[in-house]
């Protein structure tokens, strides 16, 4: 009975999560339709005409047509927002259940951690890449990293920075951890195997993806309530271009990070 438990369970999550991946893989497809469906439903109604009523009468008309476009097309992108944020929020869940983590609640696990970030640390600190850090890691070196590198990143990268009243002048940039994760789970999904790649590749797309479509579903919703949007809809979509990039983060070790 047990047994046939746990596999409907992971048959249910099998099937979550390949819809949840159908979602964002489908997402820059139906923002662009749902886009076009608005903008062709709105020119529509604001150029109505009728000869048998006033340039008043058609302009009064022509408002009340795009309200009705406005009201049709709200459920559809408050929908679509609703289904990306989901989809995104049950990925990155289920990636974060197979990422190692030290575990607090156990002394051993703790010693085990501290040990294998002190080793680390000592091969950083010697001038070895990151990547080469964590290309033969085991877990627990994994979790440890997790845990510690960051930190260590960003004492990097400050250091890197000119002190004095020069350094003093601009702001020291926050680092990014991205390129520090991404060697992180690539290496887990080595030793953890498929599910875990495929968890973690879908966590991964789905957090760019949900970045960028929020300026573009900015940009929606104040054209369907009527009001002046912050950005063109060319903005938006350079803005939505760029969120999604940063988002998935460097392709090569940052500055300051000692893995050049």
């Amino acid at each position: 009975m047990g047994f046939i438990s746990a596999f409907s369970d992971e048959y249910v999550h099998i099937q979550n999560q390949t819809r949840a991946i159908e979602t964002i893989n489908t997402t820059k497809a139906r923002l662009r339709a749902t886009r076009q469906s608005l903008d062709n439903d709105l020119l529509a109604a604001l150029t109505y005409a009728d000869p048998d009523l006033t340039a008043q009468g058609v302009a009064k008309y022509r408002q009340q047509l795009a309200a009705q476009v406005r009201a049709k097309h709200k459920p559809v992108v408050d929908g679509l927002t609703a289904q990306i944020t989901g989809s995104a929020q049950q990925l990155a869940a289920a990636a974060e259940k197979l990422r190692p983590v030290v575990n607090w609640s156990d002394p051993a696990s703790i010693q085990r951690a501290q040990a294998k970030w002190d080793q680390s640390r000592m091969r950083l600190d010697a001038g070895i890449r990151l990547e080469d850090v964590t290309a033969n890691a085991d877990l627990d070196t994994l979790a440890a990293l997790a845990e510690w590198a960051p930190a260590w990143i960003d004492t990097q990268t400050r250091s890197t920075r000119p002190v004095g009243l020069s350094g003093g002048l601009d702001p020291v940039p926050e680092p990014s951890y991205a390129y520090l994760r991404a060697l992180i789970d690539a290496r887990a999904a080595q030793l953890l195997g498929e599910k875990a790649a495929t968890a973690f590749t879908a966590a991964k797309d789905a957090e760019a993806i949900a970045a960028y479509a929020q300026p573009l579903l900015a940009h929606l919703q104040a054209t369907i309530e009527g009001t002046p949007s912050s950005s063109s809809a060319l903005e938006a979509a350079l803005g939505a271009h760029y969120a999604e990039q940063q988002t998935r983060g460097p392709q090569h070790p940052p500055d300051g990070s000692n893995s050049a």
